[in-house]
């Protein structure tokens, strides 16, 4: 687990790791001190010859999916802005917990059907939330969200919260827990919905996966006007900023391989 621990450290949002011995898969050991350096991404190990097979598929033009199931009713940590991909057949429920730290008190919990429709059911008594037990909940058809705030009943800080996300009909989706201060991960060619007071900013990133081609950045407003602001060296403002968009309506820029910095 040393190995899932240190790629956590840099980024990482999943590990696989390859046996270096022929036969199954092994059990990963614990690290040194596993309450100081706590795992919350997923990670499992696969055999060597699996590992071979996905070292030369990376090494060609191919794209390579990864999809991580969760088993049985084990719920999947959620990190703050990192989207977690996964799919639910019908009449089904999955589920994920994220810690909410002692200095926030704001957060959106959001799932987003790429295929289907799924309803977001969220708890913090100690409970996996239902369809009848959930503190709150979002049964809308499309993208469903809850944003829990201070003032709410049953906010409490370094709480861990259960989020349930149930199959109306079988669907794949992309579920996100963000804090105001976090930088949303965005997917590829996933959309996201977020909402801006005037003068506010939303921040996220993105990983290029094929610095060979043009990276194009789309924001649609549903109402008002926001404006698009890119960076490769941190945070983008009106004042610092590499590439900016800042049209009525919506805003696109396309960024050419040749200003992709790694």
């Amino acid at each position: 687990m040393q190995k899932v621990f240190n790629a956590q450290a840099k980024g990482a949002v999943g590990v696989l790791v390859a046996n270096n011995a022929d036969g199954p898969p092994e059990r990963m050991g614990m690290p040194a001190n596993p309450f100081e350096e706590e795992v919350l991404i997923p990670a499992v190990m696969i055999s060597k010859a699996d590992g071979a097979a996905l070292r030369t598929l990376l090494r060609s033009s191919s794209a390579v999916e990864l999809v991580m199931q969760q088993p049985g009713d084990r719920p999947l940590q959620l990190l703050d802005g990192v989207p977690q991909e996964s799919h639910v057949e019908e009449a089904q429920m999955l589920f994920f917990t994220f810690h909410l730290n002692d200095d926030v008190d704001q957060f959106t919990i959001s799932v987003t059907p790429e295929v289907g429709d799924s309803d977001l059911y969220v708890s913090n008594d100690g409970l996996p939330p239902t369809q009848t037990h959930f503190g709150w909940r979002s049964r809308m058809y499309g993208e469903d969200a809850v944003t829990i705030s201070r003032p709410d009943q049953g906010f409490c800080h370094g709480c861990t919260y259960h989020v349930g996300v149930y199959g109306y009909t079988a669907a794949s989706f992309s579920v996100l827990a963000s804090t105001r201060d976090a930088a949303v991960l965005l997917q590829l060619g996933m959309p996201l919905t977020e909402h801006l007071s005037a003068d506010q900013w939303s921040y996220f990133t993105v990983q290029v996966e094929d610095a060979s081609k043009a990276l194009r950045i789309t924001v649609t407003p549903l109402t008002g006007d926001p404006d698009l602001y890119v960076s490769t060296t941190g945070r983008p403002t009106r004042a610092d900023h590499q590439w900016a968009a800042t049209s009525w309506g919506a805003d696109t820029l396309v960024i050419q391989p040749m200003f992709f910095f790694f």
